[in-house]
């Protein structure tokens, strides 16, 4: 399984010997990237992020951009939609159930996002990769956290 984390830390490796120019050292953002796939389904703040690399959330921000390309929050959502695509690809979970599984408030939350970074409706995206997300029975575990916001 390709994880975001695996991803973003392949991308990290670059000549320079421990970091970018500007951006997180390995081990700042190797704790950051298991710390966003440890708790993707819950609530994740700038200032949790930032302390497990231990900057302040100013200097996280700019860091984790430079490091990643991408801010925390929107690879926060990135990675919780590349999770979702899994979810729906398996079969076993309609997108209701995704969402809560994903820390989404609700579906319509997690649809809209979903489109919004991958160009398609979670359904689309299932029939297209011959999922069927409409027939999938209602067995979402309990999520341990609610996202309010991506």
């Amino acid at each position: 399984m390709n994880s975001p984390a695996v991803a973003v830390a392949g991308h990290a490796a670059v000549p320079c010997a421990c970091r970018l120019r500007g951006g997180l050292s390995r081990r700042a953002l190797s704790r950051t990237l298991e710390l966003i796939e440890r708790r993707l389904s819950e609530r994740l703040t700038l200032t949790e992020l930032a302390r497990a690399a231990s900057v302040s959330r100013f200097h996280f921000a700019r860091m984790f951009r430079v490091s990643t390309g991408c801010s925390p929050m929107g690879y926060v959502l990135r990675a919780r939609i590349e999770r979702g695509k899994q979810l729906l690809l398996q079969g076993s979970r309609n997108v209701a159930d995704t969402a809560a599984a994903l820390g989404f408030c609700d579906q319509s939350h997690f649809s809209r996002r979903f489109k919004q970074v991958t160009g398609m409706s979670p359904r689309d995206f299932a029939e297209v990769h011959g999922a069927d997300v409409r027939g999938a029975a209602s067995v979402a575990p309990p999520v341990s956290g609610v996202m309010r916001s991506a």
